[in-house]
């Protein structure tokens, strides 16, 4: 029968799937892990609904064109939100003056499923609930040297 335990890794809690496996060389059960589900707190949780950005099905020719125009030129939100609008314009976009930043996802697997993401809200900033990713235990910045004593002073 398998169930859920917390094991804790370098100061992190993690979740498990597993269950209980008899050895009968040592006459024991042992646990076996099935599955591993993830963080218990992760340190980058999921963005709020507000935080996630528009998805723009695109064709790679197209996102190639504003790709390319991007790297020659720097363009304003209005000139992006031009060349979107011929690609999908049934879609409802946000605001010029909303716009934040603009991103090209490419999916490896299928290769021709392009998609352009429209954030209103930076996708580099941190979340408010977001710490940061140290190790725990260790310092938050490098310690000065301490000066030495003598004894002739």
């Amino acid at each position: 029968m398998a169930y859920e335990r917390e094991i804790t890794v370098h100061g992190r809690r993690y979740r498990q799937l597993v269950e209980a496996r008899w050895d009968p060389k040592k006459h024991r059960s042992f646990p076996h892990v099935l599955q591993h589900l993830g963080p218990v707190d992760p340190v980058h949780p999921h963005p709020a609904p507000g935080l996630l950005p528009t998805t723009v099905p695109a064709e790679p020719f197209h996102v190639a064109t504003l790709a390319l125009r991007m790297a020659q030129e720097p363009l304003t939100a209005h000139e992006v939100l031009e060349h979107v609008r011929g690609l999908a314009p049934h879609l409802p976009l946000p605001d010029p003056e909303r716009l934040q930043a603009v991103g090209i996802r490419y999916d490896l697997g299928k290769k021709l499923s392009t998609q352009l993401l429209l954030w209103t809200s930076s996708p580099s900033a941190p979340s408010p609930r977001a710490r940061p990713a140290r190790r725990p235990g260790s310092p938050a910045a490098p310690t000065p040297p301490r000066p030495s004593r003598s004894k002739g002073d």
